[in-house]
């Protein structure tokens, strides 16, 4: 019984990761800011433990890196710090876009996520490797969504560096 009931939620979880992240894209391709739509948002442009939230409330969580500066060779071991007194929930997806010309953009990647919700309580810390192997020399932020008890979505983000 609780197989039935699990997918349908992650399938429900996925849906709504992909419609807010494809909101995110649209918004910086279109140049919006987030006083121009209440729809949309864009990430703010901060380094390291870069944290967005959308208006409802506060960070609920941090997304971070042991570290700043990688190699192609290397695997990043990303981690996701709970940090609302409320359960999270997320999914292993994430999204990667390279800074260029003063704007970020997504980079194209050929990596396939599994369909799996991962519920985490206060204070909790997810940890995720990330292979670095498709990317180029650049300046990166990976970008996670979290879902803040059911019903406010928010983005976290983690700026890092790829010297090649």
């Amino acid at each position: 019984m609780k197989k039935s009931v699990a997918i349908p939620m992650a399938a429900l979880f996925v849906i709504a990761e992909c419609v807010i992240l494809w909101g995110i894209v649209h918004t910086v391709q279109n140049g919006m800011s987030s006083n121009a739509s209440k729809n949309h948002y864009e990430l703010p442009d901060i380094a390291n433990t870069a944290k967005m939230t959308t208006p409802s409330g506060p960070p609920a969580a941090k997304l971070y890196a042991d570290k700043t500066q990688f190699r192609s060779s290397e695997t990043m071991s990303l981690h996701l710090k709970n940090e609302s007194s409320s359960r999270i929930s997320f999914g292993v997806g994430y999204k990667i876009d390279i800074h260029k010309h003063g704007e970020w953009t997504p980079y194209p990647m050929t990596t396939a996520f599994v369909d799996l919700g991962i519920m985490m309580e206060p204070g909790g810390v997810h940890d995720q490797d990330v292979p670095l192997n498709q990317l180029k020399k650049g300046h990166y932020r990976i970008t996670k969504v979290i879902n803040l008890d059911e019903s406010d979505l928010q983005s976290v983000s983690f700026e890092f560096d790829l010297d090649g």
